[in-house]
Formats: C-alpha cells, sequence, structure tokens
C-alpha cells in the first residue's frame, strides 16, 4: 500500500485476500475480583482489572476500576436488593459477566431509560487528517455522488506488450453484472450506477511496463488516466458523463493492481469540457476480484477511508466486515457508519444515546427501513456504534450474526483503525467471532454495551455509562 500524502493520492486495493481458516484461542481479557468491606451480604466495591496484553495502547482503559457504593445509586440498590454473600469467594477471580449477571446488571427499568441526545452529537466531524477521503460530517467535498442515478463510462486499454486476447466484452463481463447490483442493493436503492461500456481496444502509447506501476505516483497516475481517455474521446461524449473507469487488459501483469484516483479541483482530469475529480483503473487482479474491483475503489471515490490495516496484519481492525476492508472477506455489506455518511441511512434511523442509560431496538443492517445504528459520542473525534449483522444478502457468508460493536474515531487516517470492532481481540484475527450473543456485555474505556433480547424484528440493545470516581 502507497499513499502519497503530498499529493493525496490513494493506492487503495489490497493485494491479498482473506481467508476464513483460522486458529481460535481463548483468552480472558478482564478479570474481576469482588470485595466485601462493610457490612455481611453486601458488596462495597468491585474492581476490575484490564490486565490482558492484546489490549493496544490506542485504546486508553483504566488499569483498575473501582465499583464503590457512592458511584450511582442504582447500581448500589443492585448489590444491597440481591443481597449476595460474596465473603467466601472475595479473594477469586471471577468473569466479568458472571459478576454482572450477579448484580442484575441492565435491568429494563422504564424510569433508568433517558432520552436520546439530539442526532447532531453523534455526527462526527471530519477532522481532514488527508482531505480526499474521510468517515465524519459533512462528507468530503469533491468526491463521487453517492445518491441518484450514476452514468459512469468504461474505456479499455492494452499495450504493445500486452495486447489483449480477450474482447472487451468478455473482460466486460468479469465486472458486470455484480458491481451494478451490489451498489443498488446496499443503498436500498437510493444509488443506482449505470455502465456504458465502449466495447474497442484503445492502445496505449508506451508499454505497460514504462507507467510506472512500481512506484505510481499522483502525477503518474493521472498521465496514464488523461492519455486513455484522450485516445477514447473521439468515440465517447463524457460531457454527460458522471465518472469514468479505465478497465486495462487484465493479462497486463505489469499493472498489478488497480488504485482509485482522487483529485482536488484544478487537479483532476479534463475532457470534453469538463474536468473529472474521481476516478479508478483496473490491473491485473481484476481476473482475481472481479466486481469486487470496482466495489472497493469506487468506495473510495465516493470519499470512503480504507479499513484494513496497512501495517502488520491487515484484519486485525474490522476482520471479514466491509467491502471497504479487505474486499474478499465475509461481511461484504458496508457498515452502517458509511452508509450514514453516504446518505443512505437517514438521520431518523440513527439513535444517539446520552450518557446515562439508553435502549434501542436495531434492525438488521442488510434490510431497508427501520432503526439501523446505536451511536454514543465517546469524546469529540469518536463514537461507540452498535448495528445488527444478519446473514442475509452480501453477508449471507457470516458464520454468526447478531449485534456488532465498533468504535469509529474521525481522527484516525484511513488504513490504521478509523474503524475498530470491539471486543478488540487479536485472537480472534477475522472477528468472526465478534457478533454478540443474547445477556453479553461489551466493556469500552466506562461504557458498557449489553445485548438485552433479539426476535425477527431486530437486536434490543442497551449503553450505559459507568463513571467512575
Amino acid at each position: 500500500m502507497l499513499i502519497y500524502k503530498k499529493y493525496r493520492f490513494l493506492f487503495l486495493l489490497p493485494l491479498f485476500a482473506c481467508s476464513t481458516s483460522k486458529k481460535l484461542t481463548t483468552t480472558k481479557i478482564i478479570t474481576v475480583a469482588p470485595s466485601v468491606e462493610a457490612s455481611k451480604n453486601t458488596i462495597n466495591s468491585i474492581a476490575i482489572d484490564y490486565s490482558d496484553t492484546h489490549i493496544e495502547p490506542i485504546i486508553t482503559i483504566p488499569k483498575t476500576i473501582d465499583y464503590k457504593n457512592d458511584y450511582t445509586e442504582n447500581l448500589f440498590q443492585d448489590f444491597k436488593s440481591n443481597k449476595y454473600n460474596l465473603e467466601e469467594t472475595s479473594h477469586e477471580l471471577a468473569s466479568l459477566e458472571n459478576i454482572s449477571a450477579k448484580l442484575n446488571y441492565g435491568t429494563s427499568d422504564p424510569d433508568t431509560i433517558q432520552n436520546p441526545l439530539d442526532i447532531s452529537n453523534c455526527k462526527l466531524p471530519e477532522m481532514m487528517t488527508r482531505g480526499d477521503v474521510g468517515i465524519g460530517f459533512p462528507r468530503i467535498a469533491n468526491r463521487m455522488k453517492s445518491l441518484g442515478n450514476l452514468t459512469i463510462n468504461i474505456v479499455f486499454v492494452d499495450f504493445s506488450d500486452a495486447v489483449s486476447t480477450m474482447t472487451p466484452q468478455e473482460v466486460y463481463s468479469i465486472l458486470t453484472p455484480y458491481a451494478e447490483d451490489y451498489f443498488k442493493t446496499v443503498s436500498y436503492g437510493k444509488l443506482n450506477i449505470q455502465f456504458k461500456p465502449n466495447f474497442k481496444w484503445n492502445r496505449m502509447s508506451k508499454p505497460s511496463s514504462e507507467y510506472g506501476w512500481n512506484n505510481l505516483t499522483f502525477h503518474l497516475h493521472k498521465e496514464y488516466i488523461q492519455e486513455a481517455i484522450n485516445l477514447a474521446d473521439a468515440d465517447i461524449d463524457f460531457s454527460n458523463s458522471d465518472a469514468f473507469i479505465i478497465i486495462a487488459n487484465p493479462d497486463a501483469i505489469e499493472l498489478k493492481n488497480g488504485p482509485a484516483f482522487t483529485a482536488y479541483p484544478g487537479a483532476g482530469i479534463t475532457v470534453d469540457g469538463k474536468e473529472f475529480l474521481s476516478s479508478a483503473t483496473s490491473g491485473h487482479d481484476l481476473k482475481f476480484w472481479g466486481g469486487l474491483w470496482f466495489n472497493h475503489e469506487f468506495g473510495h471515490e465516493m470519499s470512503l477511508v480504507d479499513l484494513y490495516a496497512y501495517q502488520g496484519s491487515g484484519h486485525r481492525f474490522v476482520g471479514e466486515y466491509s467491502i471497504m476492508g479487505l474486499i474478499s472477506c465475509t461481511g461484504q455489506d458496508l457498515f452502517g457508519w458509511e452508509k450514514w455518511i453516504l446518505g443512505w441511512l437517514n438521520d431518523d434511523q440513527v439513535i444517539c444515546a446520552n450518557s446515562g442509560i439508553s435502549t434501542a431496538l436495531i434492525t438488521p443492517i442488510e434490510t431497508a427501513g427501520g432503526t439501523k445504528l446505536f451511536t454514543m459520542p465517546i469524546s469529540n473525534t469518536a463514537a461507540i456504534v452498535v448495528e445488527s449483522r444478519r446473514a442475509i444478502g452480501y453477508d449471507k457468508k457470516l458464520p454468526k450474526t447478531g449485534p456488532l460493536v465498533y468504535i469509529v474515531d474521525t481522527n484516525i487516517p484511513s488504513g490504521t483503525g478509523t474503524i475498530k470492532i470491539l471486543p478488540f481481540d487479536e485472537t480472534d484475527t477475522y472477528k468472526l467471532e465478534s457478533p454478540m450473543v443474547v445477556g453479553q456485555v461489551i466493556y469500552y474505556m466506562n461504557y458498557s454495551i449489553k445485548f438485552v433480547s433479539t426476535d425477527i424484528k431486530g437486536d434490543l440493545i442497551e449503553i450505559k455509562r459507568i463513571d467512575i470516581n
């Protein structure tokens, strides 16, 4: 992966597919030590020790959290009313889930459910860490529109050292109809793409080996695209196009992969009196990715960031979720947050939780309608997000379904963990075990997320802030 920050150039397609084969190990991430101090049959404090080394430094969790009887009257009342005698086991470590169950954590008393915040509180600001892609509000300007009908011209090119033995129609069939169908489905019909292919091979002026793909810069990429567009200009009227893509002979092995092109006004591709600021070019890997190539790169054209890791294990942030992660993976639908950024989710489909106790029923992200996201802001740039994932649509191969919890931080650049799935356990390499089961509680900093119940409609979630003295 190469990112030329000076020119805001994206070399954006991962060169490897994810595999579903994995070795799972069980690691106790959090331990809890209950203690009895004041009186028999009551609990004064619970010490939670976060000692597992798999928690990354970027996640700032206090080493020890003491829940004392005065931090919240609600929880202390649970302690007293249940009258659990833990004196005999006060020196033993127990799982966080077991302690939570003993305390009757998360009871749905209507009096404790508070009104959600105004949605503006959860629209995290775009921090412009790169400027060409991002995942905050408002969506990055100058990128491809994400709503309505979109016309995309396709230009086919080959080379003197890689003369195509396939017809343009045969190469085109690699891409369609998967690419168009994908966006129509995941956008709930709000984005409709129409490809307009010009079935003609345009011979580039230089061998494929001379276009600098091994050290591709913004300017080299722009020159390549501009030449291809100029060759096709006599046959195509680009003035009525929303975008175009350049499809190279997939047997041109020197063009190893297919990056997206994103530019600022004045630095784009000009043809037929119109400037285009977003485009994509295919490479040799089109044979492997097919329509997946376009879906990933077009996500960048609409402003979305890379969710796989540029360094280390590519899976470690989002595993097998989102086409903007590792593109051949199991959960190929986009995250709900990405859909919200693109305008495919309306504000009234997102609940912004307050700092008390909030509950919400969320419906599967793969289906249209209903509440899709349950969010709680935890800083000026970060939020906890919960969505429901089911094994349907482009997620049909998911082995486990349920609520998926993740952190969005708009101050973290593309490819470095803008979205992170919780619990952040690197022993679950592909995050396929991440969807919650009923009764499970996930803790992050001083917040808890509980999966209360589920039915055919969706998943009932509780988010709670735990004040720390």
